[in-house]
């Protein structure tokens, strides 16, 4: 029997201004290493149609001035693809679809699968397959989801027995101390004391 091990790793978002980015969580630092979250562009974008190649920074141009020049041009870049509507169509298509539908992301050498704005990674003990990955991917959200809904009338319950309570204790004799969650009778057992 296979199995797989179905991780979120990070979530997906889109604005006109940064683009179709997703989130993802590297180490940093020397120890204690601290945990940083960088968003990254979803799409393949080092050569768009009509924009030409990404700028790359150049390893033997070393210097403050050059690493300035490169910055500006990556940002220039950056403004002309958000702005481009044929990025803004693909990336709208693609953040569509993976609400209805788990969507192979290759990212570099990762693998991940983006679905209901998730970013997922896939562990399985068979080969690639991509169409049982979909179905694990599918169980796995309506689980977690059906677990938050649980969770969720769980809370819709214990506010509305909070307050009924509170109404209760509310039509209850002064006499009676509810601080800190005791439901001591304290002047009564004071006067029980006194008349006894």
């Amino acid at each position: 029997m296979s199995q797989a091990k179905i991780t979120i790793v990070g979530t997906l978002r889109f604005s006109p201004d940064e683009g179709l980015l997703y989130s993802l969580s590297l180490l940093a630092g020397s120890p204690p290493r601290m945990t940083q979250t960088r968003w990254l562009e979803v799409l393949k974008v080092d050569e768009w149609p009509g924009l030409g190649k990404r700028p790359v920074p150049h390893a033997e141009k070393a210097g403050e001035s050059v690493l300035d020049k490169w910055l500006g041009a990556m940002a220039a870049y950056d403004q002309a693809l958000h702005a481009d509507p044929a990025y803004r169509q693909a990336a709208s298509e693609l953040m569509e679809r993976q609400r209805s539908e788990p969507q192979l992301l290759s990212l570099g050498d990762l693998t991940l699968w983006a679905y209901r704005g998730k970013l997922l990674v896939v562990e399985s003990t068979e080969p690639d397959d991509q169409q049982t990955a979909i179905l694990w991917i599918k169980h796995y959200c309506s689980v977690k989801n059906d677990r938050i809904s649980e969770f969720g009338e769980e809370w819709k319950r214990s506010k509305t027995w909070i307050s009924w309570v509170a109404c209760l204790a509310s039509q209850l004799p002064k006499a009676f101390d509810f601080s800190c969650g005791n439901a001591t009778a304290g002047n009564v057992s004071n006067a029980a004391r006194v008349s006894g």
